[in-house]
């Protein structure tokens, strides 16, 4: 059974995917994933002011995550949580219905793969049953409205809608 909303206990969770990789199976990230990171850094402070940021895991196979959401970390002066692995939805999602997390605001950047996972896992219904392979330019926002799925329209090509 997910979590429902009342036991969730930050009042928004802000949720975005890594940003672009490269073709080969380089862990870094794409010369347009650091162009989208870099984006980031100015556009999510004016949609989100986070009390806390969380990045899956660095792995040998990818450290996306981390470097996606670093920029923004270093722009709001907040440090960023890895210690949870890209599969620890479940447990990411025990950890944020702590005290400590009552009424703030947390900003997470993960692995598509389990993004409809973790969503679930703190009471949304994701947007997608599968989250698309080349799909880098959503914003999730749960709250108490419900969820929110808006575009970042930072890089060229990015959906307008």
């Amino acid at each position: 059974m997910g979590a429902s909303r009342k036991n969730l206990g930050p009042k928004r969770i802000v949720i975005i995917r890594h940003a672009e990789k490269p073709v080969s199976i380089h862990p870094h990230l794409a010369i347009r994933g650091h162009m989208r990171a870099i984006g980031l850094s100015k556009f999510l402070p004016k949609v989100v002011k986070p009390d806390f940021i969380f990045a899956s895991t660095s792995t040998k196979h990818s450290e996306r995550p981390y470097q996606t959401i670093r920029p923004t970390a270093d722009k709001l002066g907040i440090d960023v949580s890895t210690v949870f692995a890209d599969k620890q939805t479940k447990a990411l999602a025990k950890e944020l219905r702590k005290k400590k997390f009552k009424d703030k605001t947390v900003l997470i950047c993960w692995h598509h793969g389990q993004m409809p996972k973790l969503i679930r896992e703190l009471g949304g219904s994701s947007p997608y049953e599968e989250w698309p392979d080349s799909l880098f330019d959503r914003v999730i926002s749960i709250d108490a409205k419900g969820i929110t799925n808006f575009p970042q329209r930072l890089l060229f090509g990015d959906s307008q809608d």
